[in-house]
């Protein structure tokens, strides 16, 4: 009888304990967050770098706009990987790197180009990087991250095509 009791209250436990462990995270899942984190912190840089170095003043205002929109979509992002027990780039990668590089040798109109352009590729690609999220992400928490997210970044890729346009004419 003592072993039936033993036995019955684990797993009444069992439950509980399954419920307080992580879920394991897909890899797409794990792909998204580095990928958004790395995007996220490299609009912020370039942000910066435009407020400083931009030709016009709507591309200054752009870059404001990125570094205020892009700051605390970041923090929320890494909060989230944080509940998922997932790290969280620090810094960008090589690729943003050499970008950021190039932007700080530009000024003026030449750098208003130049950041424009890398905004459009950039936003571009982070459109696909939510939309494969939504699509095959497995973690619900990060989805819907992704799901507030992308009307978003498509906003602010047609804000970049729209200066790209301007600059044109």
């Amino acid at each position: 009888m003592k072993s039936s009791i033993v036995f019955g209250a684990s797993i009444l436990f069992l439950p509980l304990a399954a419920m307080a462990a992580n879920p394991a995270v897909s890899a797409q899942d794990k792909i998204f967050v580095q990928q958004a984190a790395i995007g996220g912190l490299a609009e912020v840089q370039e942000g910066q770098l435009a407020t400083a170095q931009a030709g016009s003043a709507s591309v200054k205002q752009f870059g404001q706009q990125m570094i205020e929109q892009h700051t605390p979509n970041n923090q929320a992002l890494a909060a989230l990987a944080k509940e998922k027990g997932l790290a969280v780039p620090a810094t960008t990668d090589a690729a943003h790197m050499a970008d950021a590089a190039a932007l700080k040798n530009t000024a003026g109109t030449a750098f208003d180009a130049a950041y424009i352009d890398g905004q459009i590729a950039g936003h571009k690609q982070m459109e696909q990087v939510m939309q494969t999220e939504i699509q095959n992400g497995s973690d619900s928490d990060l989805k819907a991250f992704a799901e507030k997210t992308l009307p978003v970044v498509q906003d602010h890729l047609k804000m970049a095509q729209q200066l790209q346009t301007q600059a044109k004419s």
